[in-house]
């Protein structure tokens, strides 16, 4: 999995292990400073760190990257419904099945010549396993570290100009970040404006609420990110159907929201 993002005004790309150790299998050539930097780092050998993520900044290595399209792009994905994701499985599925009837229909020289064809159908299956996991995060069976960043491109809340902090979306969905808009860390003794804090809160739940078609009952957690910057604000929801009756929507939206701004207030 891959995830493009923009911190600092810079772009970013965090690129999932295991990517990079299929990368590392199909013998294809890899940029030097790519190699360096992996073969700098401590791979497990029992592939328990093939969830975890790599970031590169360098223009040449996020080209590198995006010209890689067996590799899943979690932004172009994350939105996308199971159904979508299912289908998207079958086509490659289909794929496979077509590239491995013709490699059976060679003689041994010709899989000699077309290996390349065979790497195909590897990187396909790949493709296909990291879409099953998305499936499964998506349905809450499986859980994912993201990098603890803002998602440049998800949800906002500024407050007004003389407000010294920030809460945005994180690159997992379950976290909201608070930090401070110079970049400077966040002390023991940091006063925030609770009315900024509940305000952000409300309307961060409200479009996860609208955008899911779920309310339910949420528990959250806060805790500082190990560099010192972020209020990570988790929350967790059991989920059930959206049964149509705006009302008890409502009124489980607004116990929500009090629940929350009077944990994150002791």
């Amino acid at each position: 999995m891959k995830i493009f993002n923009i911190e600092n005004g810079e772009r970013k790309v965090y690129i999932q292990m295991s990517d990079i150790m299929m990368l590392n299998r199909t013998g294809r050539p890899i940029l030097d400073s790519i190699y360096e930097k992996i073969s700098t780092g401590i791979i497990a050998a029992d592939g328990s760190d093939r969830m975890d993520f790599v970031k590169f900044s360098q223009s040449k290595e996020i080209e590198f990257f995006e010209s890689m399209d067996w590799i899943i792009d979690y932004k172009r994905i994350r939105d996308v419904s199971e159904e979508e994701i299912k289908a998207k499985c079958q086509e490659i599925s289909t794929e496979m099945n077509q590239i491995a009837n013709r490699i059976e229909a060679m003689s041994d020289e010709e899989k000699r010549e077309h290996q390349l064809l065979a790497s195909r159908y590897d990187l396909l299956d790949h493709k296909m396993k990291c879409l099953a996991e998305i499936l499964l995060i998506k349905q809450g069976h499986q859980q994912m570290s993201f990098p603890v960043v803002p998602d440049s491109d998800g949800f906002s809340f500024v407050g007004d100009n003389n407000c010294d902090y920030e809460i945005r979306i994180s690159l997992d969905p379950n976290k909201l970040l608070l930090f401070r808009k110079d970049g400077r860390k966040l002390t023991n003794d940091e006063i925030i404006p609770q009315g900024f804090l509940q305000a952000g809160l409300s309307i961060a739940i409200m479009e996860r609420v609208q955008s899911d078609e779920f309310f339910g009952d949420y528990e959250m957690s806060n805790s500082l990110s190990e560099d010192g910057r972020y209020l990570v604000m988790e929350f967790k929801v059991k989920c059930h159907e959206n049964d149509g009756e705006d009302k008890a929507e409502k009124s489980g939206i607004k116990k929500l929201i009090k629940k929350l701004f009077n944990k994150v207030r002791k």
